[in-house]
């Protein structure tokens, strides 16, 4: 049964906005005026059903994509969140804590994680959902167990990192630190860094080796993992660049592929001007490493609105119609 994507934006002006694509266009499915201020952020649940927003009112509000209604409202200055399987989702908050709630018939508080002495900017969950990364503004980057709920690791960072993203199998993780870019291995030991000319909004995986930075300059920078079985070290690689939109790219989203032989991904961007954009990419395995194409532009849209963030929810076609 085919997937369909619908790209769900939030707004400076308030609003959260969905977006689905019909032939070359990407057609407006709702919009709801949800917080009082400018949205935060955005996270989706793995099955697509789920949606938190966050905003500058310090206000959460929980979205049922199926039934098209609001699961619940409760208050948090959530910077960053992000779904633990189908049933937890985890919120990076202003007051230094990270909140577990359990998503059920209701929204319930279960675990709160603390130790952060300052505000927490980014949080990532390994693809086992065993281990979550926490960035905070005290200069630390946490690594939590989430099975006994308790840190396992306090790692001092030398510059003020604003981003944590794992690789799609955990293999790797990628800080972001203004305009460099770190890569770690999965035990915490940095093995490559380099410099960009611009600050880095938004670092997105494709494939396990491949991923994509996202710069104010509005271009899209595709690099590569490379190991180097004699150091023991993996490097990133620069593969080439594009001019996805004329102004700062504010999202990033990598969807689920397109095809049954998965030789074609979808890349959504969200740019600060309005402007939303999605591109296919052709893939090709090459000795057991997944090469990526030049992206084709498939549909776009300008929203009208300044937008702050991205996510996208992919649901059974006949489910969401």
């Amino acid at each position: 049964m085919e997937q369909e994507a619908e790209l769900v934006v939030g707004t400076y002006e308030d609003y959260v906005v969905g977006y689905r694509q019909t032939e070359s266009c990407l057609e407006q499915t709702f919009a709801v005026r949800g917080h009082s201020g400018s949205v935060r952020c955005l996270a989706c649940s793995p099955n697509g059903t789920l949606i938190l927003s966050a905003g500058y009112d310090d206000m959460v509000n929980v979205f049922n994509m199926k039934k098209r209604k609001l699961v619940c409202t409760f208050e948090g200055a959530v910077n960053s969140a992000t779904f633990v399987g189908n049933s937890h989702v985890v919120c990076g908050s202003e007051d230094g804590n990270i909140y577990i709630y359990e998503c059920k018939q209701d929204v319930i508080l279960a675990k709160t994680l603390k130790g952060h002495k300052a505000p927490v900017i980014s949080i990532d969950a390994h693809p086992s959902s065993k281990i979550l990364l926490s960035l905070s503004k005290d200069g630390t980057m946490r690594t939590w167990n989430l099975v006994k709920a308790r840190c396992a690791y306090v790692t001092r960072i030398k510059n003020q990192a604003h981003l944590v993203r794992w690789s799609k199998t955990g293999g790797h993780f990628i800080i972001a630190a203004d305009s460099e870019v770190h890569l770690y291995n999965n035990m915490g030991r940095e093995d490559h860094s380099l410099k960009l000319s611009k600050r880095i909004q938004q670092v997105e995986f494709l494939t396990d080796n491949t991923l994509t930075i996202a710069t104010d300059s509005g271009i899209l920078d595709i690099f590569k993992t490379k190991f180097d079985p004699e150091t023991k070290l993996s490097s990133l690689e620069h593969q080439y660049k594009f001019e996805a939109h004329d102004s700062r790219i504010k999202s990033v989203k990598c969807l689920r592929e397109i095809d049954e032989k998965k030789t074609t991904i979808r890349l959504a961007t969200a740019a600060s001007n309005g402007n939303v954009k999605l591109w296919s990419i052709s893939t090709v395995v090459e000795e057991d490493e997944t090469n990526v194409g030049q992206p084709k532009l498939m549909a776009q849209t300008d929203t009208g609105a300044r937008l702050t963030c991205m996510t996208a929810s992919v649901l059974k076609s006949s489910i969401v119609r």
